[in-house]
């Protein structure tokens, strides 16, 4: 993994000879990472040139989030962009919408875990029990360190009925636990199922670019590991990643649009 901007007069000629696919995650990738996710937002100078380069780019712009589908559509507020939400199981694009099966039939046992789990969390201060509908997240970026390790036998807990009839699949993110449907999906598979849709999986003058900076981010730096380009937002070089350079905050991701804007 390198610096991006250290390798930046070779990727720009790699760039000006490929049809760039741009898919970017949103929190902590476009906004800081913040106390609660409805202080992520948007700022006016990333707005610009997403929206410019939606209009430059020949496959334009896909936003890629764990957030729900009418949430980050509603807190980027570009209309003609595509969007993906809940890590995938939802999508839509100027062109289709769709939804995985099996994030509609957990809907109604989402409803369910979550009120059972402010039940068995209520005592822990901070934490605070996602609904995106067809998925679930706990924060606990707020609660006191001296809890964690309490509140996560507490949330296991809770969880086992569901882990042992295979009715959830969990996953661990930046101070984040995220309740899925039983289905192996996530940002990876959704990207993947994008390119062949747009009918570019297999041709090597395409370029898609993937910015991240979770672990959910990591299904899909391995997917375009060998026909694309991973990108993580991390104050330096991680040897774990499956991307192949590094931005260190939004500031840098903004300075790489405005390159890029510039190099088509």
């Amino acid at each position: 993994m390198k610096h991006l901007f250290d390798s930046w007069s070779a990727l720009k000629s790699t760039i000006r000879k490929k049809e760039v696919i741009l898919f970017l995650d949103y929190d902590g990738t476009l906004t800081p990472i913040v106390s609660h996710p409805r202080l992520a937002v948007l700022s006016p100078k990333i707005r610009s040139v997403i929206n410019k380069l939606n209009k430059q780019l020949p496959f334009g712009v896909t936003i890629v989030s764990g957030r729900s589908l009418s949430e980050i559509k509603r807190k980027v507020n570009l209309k003609e962009l595509s969007y993906v939400g809940n890590h995938g199981y939802e999508m839509q694009t100027p062109y289709l919408k769709y939804i995985h099966p099996e994030a509609l039939k957990f809907i109604a046992s989402a409803k369910k875990i979550q009120n059972q789990l402010k039940q068995a969390l209520k005592k822990y201060k901070g934490i605070f029990v996602e609904d995106k509908t067809m998925t679930l997240s706990v924060h606990y970026r707020n609660v006191a360190l001296s809890e964690v390790a309490s509140l996560k036998k507490a949330f296991l807990k809770a969880m086992q009925p569901y882990i042992k009839q295979r009715m959830v699949r969990l996953t661990h993110g930046k101070k984040v636990w995220e309740i899925r449907p039983p289905v192996s999906w996530g940002k990876g598979k959704s990207v993947q199922w994008l390119l062949t849709s747009l009918g570019v999986s297999d041709n090597k003058n395409a370029l898609p670019i993937f910015i991240g900076d979770d672990k959910t981010d990591e299904d899909a730096f391995k997917v375009l590991k060998k026909k694309g380009i991973g990108i993580k937002i991390c104050s330096e070089k991680d040897p774990s990643s499956a991307a192949r350079y590094y931005l260190k905050d939004t500031r840098e991701v903004l300075t790489f649009l405005n390159r890029l804007l510039k190099s088509l």
